[in-house]
């Protein structure tokens, strides 16, 4: 694990890229646009629980923002939007390369 990354950037259903400053949640909205939120990490020490665990919060809470509310009447597009959020997370998780905070996602998304 590359300690000395503080950014990357995840765009559900997109390639995923990694930069040197953030991280960065996106979805793709139905309009072809790619929306995108930073998520700052360099503050948090993620070889603790307790930084890892603050990390999940930040790219959970990001991937709220850049897809489309889950809280919608209509099934299909809460479901859609479910999905977004979860392939934002699971990218997100995935480029961090971090030992803590995957076991941190895998206990969350596996109902843990």
């Amino acid at each position: 694990m590359n300690t000395s990354k503080h950014v990357l950037a995840v765009a559900a259903g997109l390639a995923v890229g990694i930069f040197n400053v953030a991280t960065s949640v996106a979805a793709t909205p139905s309009d072809g646009d790619v929306r995108q939120v930073v998520v700052r990490y360099a503050d948090l020490n993620l070889a603790t629980p307790e930084g890892a665990a603050r990390l999940h919060q930040r790219i959970v809470a990001a991937a709220k923002r850049v897809c489309p509310d889950a809280h919608i009447r209509n099934l299909y597009a809460a479901a859609q939007a479910r999905e977004c959020q979860a392939d934002a997370i699971r990218h997100a998780v995935n480029d961090v390369n971090n030992v803590r905070l995957s076991a941190i996602y895998a206990a969350k998304s596996h109902g843990g």
